[in-house]
């Protein structure tokens, strides 16, 4: 059994033209905002699949290195890594969704008087 993916409804949702049964309801074409929050995640350089990262996860979201060099076995090293970086995305994306439907951090942090901590310690 497979589990739905929230993918946030439409990214540009549009009503539905006057005279359409549809009418008042928000028609769903062209990107999720699931898809719109992944195709605006822009990975830094540690996102690479041959940074620093842990083995294990870079395997776990890409699938092992292929064969060769980059040099002797492009397209399959730019399929590759090109695979691990829209998972990256993707996993981003879902926070994203996930952060939606979860208080503020303003609301969070209304309570917290970071500030004047900070002028009672002076720099440091």
């Amino acid at each position: 059994m497979s589990t739905q993916i929230n993918d946030g409804g439409p990214a540009f949702p549009m009503t539905a033209s006057t005279g359409d049964p549809r009418d008042g309801v928000y028609c769903q074409s062209g990107l999720s905002l699931r898809d719109y929050f992944a195709s605006r995640e822009t990975l830094a350089e540690f996102d690479h699949p041959t940074s620093p990262a842990s083995t294990e996860v870079v395997t776990a979201l890409a699938g092992p290195k292929p064969s060769g060099s980059w040099y002797t076995n492009t397209v399959e090293w730019m399929k590759w890594e090109a695979l691990f970086r829209a998972r990256t995305k993707y996993i981003r994306a879902d926070a994203m969704l996930k952060a939606r439907d979860e208080p503020s951090s303003f609301e969070q942090l209304r309570d917290v008087d970071v500030f004047s901590n900070m002028v009672k310690e002076g720099p440091k």
